[in-house]
């Protein structure tokens, strides 16, 4: 099993606003108190798949979900 991403933490919080901003779209989001348990952010270990396969991120979080959403734009 690999794991593929930037390897830079990302919160949830921060991907449903860049996800509504590209989209266009306004989530309703119903938001709970955090719990003890609960991550702040999330990151994959990408250390495995990069040794492996010689392969680093070239594309961020943000411009990755801007081309996913809006095929065509690049990244200004």
């Amino acid at each position: 099993i690999y794991n593929v991403g930037s390897g830079r933490k990302t919160s949830l919080d921060s991907v449903i606003r860049l996800l509504q901003t590209y989209s266009k779209t306004k989530f309703e989001i119903f938001e709970s108190p955090a719990r003890s348990f609960d991550r702040s952010g999330y990151s994959l270990d990408i250390e495995k798949f990069t040794s492996i396969f010689s392969w680093s991120p070239e594309i961020d979080i943000k411009n990755g979900l801007r081309q996913m959403i809006s095929p065509g734009k690049s990244s200004a």
